[in-house]
């Protein structure tokens, strides 16, 4: 419930989204979170509003309403990537690795980086306990990427002493996903280049080394202009990705599994 002390309007989605702004900022996600509720079912054609909302439903540990939210965005606006990505993170959290992973393969064919969802997917396979397959996954797009990526190389360390295997020195780290603006995130990445710290009840986030306030629009855009799904697509940055040697994962056409996707039960 929103503080009586806290000035909040509902006058208008800009003005909602002001004092929603305002509050995560001073750390009240709480009050934030109601606020965002509130303007989600006051402006049921606004995806911006259930996407933050679903992000601090994530942060509050509420995975399951998230994936609620997430789902709604994903069935009005299906190419949006932000929801996509989101709804795996949040079947990750509770559990439901098989779905997280063909969420990832969702988010990949509409334009994912292809790191983080290979790496989304290879954890789904690990954590349902196929880890040969998630190695094959992970060790491929590894390889694939001219061994730089830290999340991939933390994962398949984790796993190398159990299937017998020595895992390929990292080269480099220049991952797209880092984001200085977080100081979290320099904690995150350090973490997944740490092999000894992997276990199959990491976070999704803690193994591609990103914050779940990673999974909104970035904070340093015009709020006001975030509320237009139309301008949001044009500016999505649009990502080369290489689905040939995750083909394995699927058999169905991208349309089919995003049919599939939709459907999914809570």
């Amino acid at each position: 419930m929103v503080p009586a002390s806290l000035s909040v309007s509902m006058d208008s989605p800009e003005s909602a989204l002001r004092d929603a702004n305002r509050l995560e900022s001073t750390g009240d996600l709480s009050a934030a979170e109601a606020v965002l509720d509130r303007a989600c079912r006051n402006w049921r054609g606004e995806p911006e509003f259930k996407l933050r909302h679903a992000s601090l439903l994530l942060r509050l540990g509420r995975p399951k309403r998230a994936l609620r939210r997430y789902r709604q965005v994903m069935k009005s606006h299906p190419q949006r990537l932000l929801a996509v990505e989101g709804a795996a993170m949040a079947a990750y959290r509770m559990g439901r690795h098989r779905l997280a992973e063909r969420l990832y393969v969702r988010a990949m064919a509409i334009g994912m980086d292809g790191d983080r969802a290979a790496l989304g997917i290879a954890t789904c396979l690990v954590a349902r306990g196929e880890r040969e397959q998630g190695w094959q996954t992970a060790l491929s797009r590894f390889e694939t990427s001219g061994n730089s990526h830290a999340g991939l190389h933390g994962l398949l360390s984790g796993i190398a002493s159990e299937l017998g295997r020595t895992t390929p020195p990292l080269e480099a780290y220049d991952s797209p996903i880092q984001s200085e603006s977080t100081p979290a995130a320099s904690t995150q990445m350090t973490a997944a280049v740490e092999p000894e710290r992997y276990s199959g009840s990491r976070t999704m986030e803690e193994m591609a080394g990103i914050a779940a306030t990673d999974i909104i629009s970035p904070q340093g855009d015009d709020p006001m202009a975030l509320l237009s799904s139309e301008t949001e697509e044009k500016r999505r940055r649009t990502v080369e990705v290489d689905t040939t040697e995750l083909r394995h994962l699927t058999e169905q056409p991208a349309a089919e599994v995003s049919d599939d996707v939709l459907g999914f039960e809570l």
